[in-house]
């Protein structure tokens, strides 16, 4: 993983990462940001392999590149909780990846935390 301390976060790449592909797309778009690609994972408290090699990478990819990730968190009142969210958060605390901004879930949105430069 590259330092990213003397770039910095990379706004120009930013991502959404939440529990709900739903809220995550909404607010992709409200911030002008990428998210996974796009399409819904069932419901499903085991984490499809395939699935997840796919998006272990993605999230791999994404900090490589510095990009700026905006967490939206958990969805409330959500009865099974989303593996492969939790494998994104994991991916960034292995990493200690600094480039991570928490925000409210849609609506409002509302950026609550802004991210320290990268590595730190």
């Amino acid at each position: 993983m590259p330092n990213c301390n003397n770039r910095g976060c990379n706004w120009k790449c930013c991502v959404v990462i939440g529990e709900s592909i739903d809220d995550v797309a909404q607010s992709a778009t409200h911030y002008g940001c990428g998210s996974w690609d796009g399409k819904a994972i069932p419901e499903s408290e085991d984490l499809d392999p395939v699935l997840g090699r796919k998006n272990a990478k993605w999230m791999l990819s994404v900090m490589r590149s510095c990009c700026a990730i905006i967490d939206i968190q958990l969805e409330p009142g959500r009865l099974v909780r989303s593996p492969y969210y939790a494998l994104e958060k994991e991916l960034i605390a292995a990493n200690n990846y600094g480039c991570v901004t928490v925000a409210n879930r849609i609506p409002p949105f509302a950026i609550l935390a802004l991210p320290k430069k990268c590595g730190t």
